[in-house]
């Protein structure tokens, strides 16, 4: 879920991934930038995010993004809590109709 800030910024709510016994919640990481090629399409980026769900802290690295034709491309790297290494994330998904 993507939702405006600014004209400039949105928040991006991550969806919750399972990761074997210890699923990640869905992470709402705000003050993304977002901005416009001469084709139509966005980009989304953020350098890192640093979010508590559940009292469990959750690290994040470089978060990127693109949206054209009502597709989202997205890859971002997450470390919960003292895990010694980061999960690399990426997906794609297509907007849906309200």
């Amino acid at each position: 879920v993507i939702t405006a800030e600014s004209a400039n910024t949105v928040t991006v709510t991550l969806p919750e991934i399972s990761f074997g016994h210890s699923p990640i919640p869905a992470l709402a990481v705000s003050g993304v930038s977002i901005s416009t090629s001469d084709a139509g399409s966005y980009r989304l980026a953020k350098d890192g995010f640093d979010l508590t769900v559940n009292n469990v802290n959750y690290v994040g690295g470089e978060l990127t993004g693109t949206t054209d034709g009502g597709t989202l491309s997205m890859t971002y790297s997450v470390t919960p809590g003292a895990m010694p290494m980061s999960i690399e994330c990426s997906f794609e998904g297509t907007k849906n109709a309200e």
